[in-house]
């Protein structure tokens, strides 16, 4: 560890620093601009997560997958295959915004259920479609890619409880899309066997005649 403290005064004194202690406190200063943006993310997640209901408003559930994945299609490419099949659904209620930040919490958390992977062996599935309740709309995000344990089922939408290795996640992204899911009305749940990947499944309830704003 970087003694801050003992290179202060060594400076101080009109001292010099060792170049290996300069390397790593470069590293350092790296790992925590890192921290920092990572819990900005998170503090403007929790923000959204707890948005007052009148704030809602309709949306196109379509264009917002669209959207988000232009935004996140580079990142995900990196690291596994992507196929999407995304069939025409009505308008839904809530906000883009919010909508748009549980899409992209589940296809980080979906990609990176396969850290150890090859490209080739890794993939990553989005299927929209209108639910068979008709007051519905469903999204569903799988992955082929370790699966959650059975001993910790329970504990999937917990805050900052994670499966994943240190510096993969912050164990908020699910709990956080949870959260938003339950403020407007919809539902978030999955299905998933250990070795045998994982499905989150979004129903969104679509906007009834009368109700668009």
């Amino acid at each position: 560890m970087v003694r801050l403290d003992a290179m202060h005064r060594s400076l101080a004194d009109g001292g010099s620093v060792d170049p290996a202690n300069l390397l790593s406190l470069s590293k350092a200063l790296e790992k925590l601009e890192a921290a920092t943006d990572n819990a900005r993310r998170i503090t403007e997640g929790l923000e959204l997560s707890h948005r007052r209901r009148d704030e809602e408003v309709t949306a196109n559930l379509g264009d917002i997958l669209e959207l988000t994945l232009k935004f996140i299609r580079t990142t995900l490419l990196k690291r596994t295959r992507l196929v999407v099949e995304a069939e025409p659904v009505p308008v839904v209620q809530g906000s883009p915004r919010e909508l748009g930040q549980v899409l992209i919490n589940l296809l980080i958390n979906a990609m990176q259920a396969m850290p150890d992977r090859p490209r080739s062996e890794s993939l990553v599935s989005v299927r929209l479609e209108p639910a068979q309740e008709c007051e519905w709309v469903d999204l569903e995000i799988s992955d082929n890619g370790q699966g959650i344990p059975a001993e910790v089922l329970e504990r999937v939408f917990d805050p900052f409880f994670t499966t994943k290795d240190p510096g993969q996640g912050t164990g908020l992204g699910l709990s956080i899309s949870h959260s938003i899911m339950e403020k407007l009305g919809g539902r978030l749940t999955f299905e998933s066997q250990s070795g045998d990947g994982a499905t989150f499944i979004v129903q969104i309830p679509k906007v009834l005649p009368g109700e668009a704003q």
